[in-house]
This record gives C-alpha cells, structure tokens and sequence, in this order.
C-alpha cells in the first residue's frame, strides 16, 4: 500500500511507492508516516453498483473553505490507482469507474488526516 508522509515543519506531503529503508527527511527532520483512520468525520462513503461508483465525503460544508477542505480522493482498485484533486470551493464527491464495489477509498484533509473506508493496520 502507498504510504502518505508529512513534514511538520513546511506541510510537504510525499507518497511513497517503495521503502527503500531508509528514513525519510524534510526540513532536517523525519517525515511522519500517516496512519489512515476510520473514526474521523471524513470517513469516504461508497455509492452505487456495478462498476460506476461515486465517492462522498461527509462532514465537509459545501463549498469547502479554504481553511478545511478535502484534498484529494483516491480509489484503489485491484493494481490500479485513481485519484481526484479537489481546490476549495469545489464539490468533495467524484465518480469512478472500477472492476468491483469493493474497492478501497482514502481521502485527506489537513485538520483531519488520512481518512479511509478500509485503514490498513500499522
């Protein structure tokens, strides 16, 4: 699963695709390793059948403010990887086209993290 880093110091996010083992450094620092949660207010809700499904995140105010909106949306379906940006203002919802319903779905805001339908354990 790809991991999500932040820097406290400057805010920087970084996905890491491998581990090389080694520690990950921004601003002279460790990075922190974000751990997905299921129990915040932004948990993504899955809609639909089939392979068509749209994705919602609860607990936002249409239009997001600028300071709180979600981020980003991602579906992992199988190998494959999709993500929607958003900016505020916009809509925290997005369609997806998927193999299978049963896909897992992260979303990210920065007062409240790594959100996900499915958290990995650490």
């Amino acid at each position: 699963m790809l991991e999500v880093m932040k820097c406290h110091l400057c805010g920087k996010l970084a996905m890491i695709v491998r581990d090389g083992g080694k520690r990950t450094i921004c601003c002279d620092q460790l990075m922190e390793k974000l751990v997905e949660k299921n129990k915040e207010v932004h948990v993504p809700v899955i809609k639909g059948e089939g392979n068509h499904i749209k994705v919602v995140i609860p607990g936002v105010a249409d239009p997001m403010r600028s300071d709180h909106y979600i981020e980003w949306i991602e579906v992992f379906d199988g190998p494959y990887l999709q993500v929607k940006g958003f900016e505020p203002g916009d809509a925290p919802q997005a369609e997806f086209t998927v193999s299978s319903p049963q896909v897992k779905v992260r979303t990210y805001c920065e007062e409240h993290g790594l959100c996900s339908n499915r958290p990995s354990k650490r």
